[in-house]
């Protein structure tokens, strides 16, 4: 009788009496602890989300993800595992879990066979294996991607890019004085060459099956209006030809369906589209679909003839029937859960779709998820097309970037600005350090968000923790943060404990004397309240939404979701009186019964709100756009630099599944 075990390293694992043996030592395994080994094995190393474990493992029991993360936490300590080393199960953060350790199906010991019988069974095997082999449908692999490699080395940010059908060349669009270059590069010997300039181009750029014709959305005016025409640009000639009006809505984005046609998304000014298709022979476009669509790319396969888009959470899709000379009505399937954003996708061949999400590959088979990898990139992928003569993949990556600035005012208004701790990944929520000099802030250099202190070098301060979304000094050495919606204190060691609560936590405003004002979740009601680290007791004080809190003795600021102010002394809401009718631009901060804050007109305001008392003490720009904190001993604020966005085009390799 088949056994259903399975060897982990040095340990065997028997699901069938939920026993874990660890040479000789037996463990008895929990049901649930049971159920989420198990489908983390069937999986053999590919992720499993959290809400799947969640919802084959508990059901319609209501769980939070704290359950499940104690599970894990369970198992690795069964199998010798920690949360750092992770060489048996691995966290891949905000997607889930997955195998790291190779299994191995458990065989148990057999009689030993005596020679004479060995040479049949030698003979019986090899046929079975070979009519295996003839007659067993084989079945789809998918490769890993690894070792990216950048398409270009000038910096300039590419818009759009795609290869020719043949693999030998590749087109993008990049920027260029404020407007697009097209470009055309060679795959092999990376020389380009600019095929137009001075160009708007909209959308997706095509190339035709013969490789001789790029097709792309041109914006232009048409009597004072902006207009996206359809239009085709010769490769050898560089002439640029017109195939829809500016009559017709927005055109851009197109595939090629054959040497003389092409579908393409028409855009309304409502944003919503309709799929065209523009046949060269007729000179106009045919309406394809009825409906409208929320959608902004096509991707077509030549083998199986199928148009497919990505809209409502769905794949639409239709079919072209040759002896009919028609196209199919669109139908459409639903989408895993994990994909109900995802807007780009592409055909890795004629059964199998490539559709990516931030930076995770994911691939249905026949529209059914199959496998999903989360890719060597710390940035967010646009558009992915696979090179199979090179076996690589060409990705266009997109990644704001932001940095945290330090601005100090002076008497005369004028100011000094600084970086803190520079790099080429992300920066923000920058915060002094209480009675000392150094200033913490959160960075996904690591590739989750963590707290990392400024110095020569930079301190990393959290480490065995999912994505901090917030974080404060609760004094010189010790901060309190979230993660994963659960209250975390950071200590000197940087050793992380967990906080029991009551509440969910969303935000975190201000602490004093581990006294933290914070936005919460009680009962699904937002609820700001403060909350006593020591004894883990709470005081509710506002039943409602909020986007920044601050206290004075028994004074309480709050702002709303539109930056609206608001003063409540002892629970009675009482008027503003000192300052101007203004929005807040970003978080304020308390220092010395100061309030400092911005408003919408770029000024950076010093508050008495006990006094009724107000004076702007300096200025802000694009360069200190959302102030983090304030400190009013040396008057220096920090502040989130919102840079500019990062285009790039990448090549990875693909090696073959394990």
């Amino acid at each position: 009788m088949a056994t259903n075990k399975v060897q982990i390293k040095n340990i065997v694992v028997d699901f069938d009496r939920a026993e874990i043996n660890k040479d000789g030592s037996i463990e008895t395994l929990e049901p649930k602890l049971a159920a989420v080994l198990h489908i983390l094995c069937k999986a053999n190393g590919a992720i499993v989300s959290q809400q799947t474990l969640m919802d084959k493992v508990w059901g319609d029991v209501v769980v939070t993800p704290n359950t499940l993360q104690r599970c894990i936490t369970q198992l690795r300590k069964l199998l010798g595992d920690d949360a750092k080393q992770q060489h048996m199960i691995k966290t891949h953060p905000k997607l889930g879990y997955s195998m790291a350790a190779p299994l191995l199906p458990y065989n148990e010991l057999k009689p030993a066979v005596t020679p004479s019988h060995n040479k049949w069974i030698v003979l019986i095997t090899a046929l079975l294996f070979s009519a295996l082999i003839m007659f067993w449908p084989a079945s789809p692999t998918y490769p890993n991607l690894t070792k990216s490699a950048p398409v270009t080395l000038d910096g300039r940010n590419i818009m759009a890019i795609t290869l020719s059908h043949q693999g030998d060349f590749m087109v993008f669009s990049r920027e260029n004085n404020k407007q697009h270059q097209l470009v055309i590069q060679n795959t092999k010997t990376a020389q380009q060459t600019i095929l137009a300039d001075n160009l708007w181009i909209q959308g997706q750029l095509a190339v035709s099956p013969d490789d001789k014709i790029i097709s792309f959305g041109l914006l232009t005016r048409f009597e004072k209006h902006k207009c996206v025409q359809l239009v085709n640009l010769e490769i050898v000639s560089r002439k640029i030809t017109p195939l829809t009006g500016c009559s017709e809505g927005f055109a851009h984005s197109p595939v090629w369906l054959s040497n003389n046609s092409l579908a393409y998304i028409n855009t309304g000014t409502d944003h919503l589209s309709q799929i065209n298709v523009f046949n060269e022979k007729l000179q106009q476009p045919q309406l394809l679909s009825e409906r409208y669509f929320a959608t902004s790319q096509l991707f077509y396969s030549e083998t199986n003839h199928t148009l497919g888009w990505l809209s409502d959470g769905k794949i639409w899709y239709t079919k072209w029937q040759n002896q009919q000379q028609k196209w199919t009505q669109s139908d459409s399937k639903e989408l895993p859960k994990a994909l109900k954003q995802a807007s780009h996708a592409s055909w890795f061949n004629q059964d199998t779709l490539l559709i990516t999400d931030n930076n995770t590959l994911f691939w249905l088979h026949n529209f059914q998820l199959v496998k999903q990898q989360s890719l060597p990139l710390s940035s967010q992928i646009l558009t992915i097309e696979s090179d199979a003569m090179q076996h690589r993949f060409l990705l266009l990556q997109s990644r704001l970037d932001s940095s945290v600035n330090k601005r100090q005012f002076n008497q005369d208004m004028s100011f000094t600005d600084s970086m803190v701790s520079p790099s080429i990944y992300k920066e923000w929520k920058g915060k002094f350090q209480p009675d000392g000099d150094n200033i913490a802030f959160l960075s996904d250099r690591t590739g989750t968000s963590q707290i990392w202190l400024s110095g020569n070098p930079e301190q990393q301060l959290s480490h065995q923790l999912e994505d901090v979304t917030d974080f404060l000094w609760l004094n010189t050495h010790q901060h309190i943060l979230i993660s994963n919606q659960t209250l975390w204190v950071l200590n000197s060691a940087q050793q992380a404990h967990k906080l029991a609560t009551e509440f969910v936590p969303l935000r975190l405003y201000q602490s004093i004397d581990g006294n933290i004002l914070m936005s919460v979740l009680i009962k699904d009601k937002p609820t700001l309240i403060t909350f006593n680290v020591n004894s883990g007791q709470y005081q509710k004080l506002l039943t409602t939404e909020v986007s920044w809190a601050q206290r004075i003795n028994n004074t309480l600021l709050t702002a709303d979701v539109n930056g609206n102010l608001s003063k409540f002394v002892d629970g009675k809401m009482q008027p503003i009186t000192a300052l101007p009718d203004l929005i807040i631009q970003s978080d304020f901060i308390v220092q010395n019964a100061f309030v400092y804050l911005q408003d919408k007109q770029l000024n950076v305001w010093r508050y008495d709100p006990v006094n009724e008392l107000a004076d702007v003490i300096g200025y802000y720009d694009e360069n200190a756009m959302f102030m983090s904190d304030f400190n009013a001993h040396s008057v220096e604020m920090l502040s989130d630099n919102q840079q500019s966005e990062t285009r790039e085009a990448v090549w990875l390799s693909a090696s073959p599944a394990n």
